[in-house]
């Protein structure tokens, strides 16, 4: 949610706050818990379900870059979220990347950003870099 349009502006923050972001096994679309036992406790509605799906916020213009991973140990529905978010991200006009991880899930992916040479942490290292240099992705 941190990409999506309107709370920068609110904030008083300019466009180009947020350059890189690393979404991660995400829930991108929240519709398809509310048909399962998560939204026993969630309580899932359409309204909250519109609010708080990022894919539904997807801002007309952004500056940010998008590195979206999932694990390759994934159920197919964090593997399908974050290959569509991606692509709508890029549908957008927005610069988005994604990045396969084939041994990880959604518990042990995060725990890649501690390998200083791994591809997560490069991939953000080189956007980083990208930003600094004021290059495009």
């Amino acid at each position: 949610m941190v990409l999506a349009d309107g709370w920068l502006e609110a904030f008083d923050l300019p466009p180009d706050t947020i350059g890189t972001v690393l979404a991660l096994s995400g829930l991108h679309e929240l519709e398809p818990l509310q048909h399962t036992q998560v939204n026993g406790w969630m309580r899932f509605d359409t309204g909250s379900i519109a609010q708080n799906s990022p894919i539904r916020h997807i801002p007309k213009t952004s500056g940010a870059r998008l590195i979206a991973s999932v694990g390759g140990l994934e159920t197919g529905e964090f593997i399908r979220q974050t290959l569509d978010y991606a692509a709508a991200w890029k549908a957008a006009g927005h610069a988005a990347q994604v990045i396969d991880m084939p041994s990880h899930n959604h518990f042990d992916i995060a725990l890649s950003l501690c390998e200083p040479d791994g591809v997560l942490v490069e991939a953000v290292r080189a956007s980083i870099v990208r930003d600094a240099q004021g290059e495009s992705a």
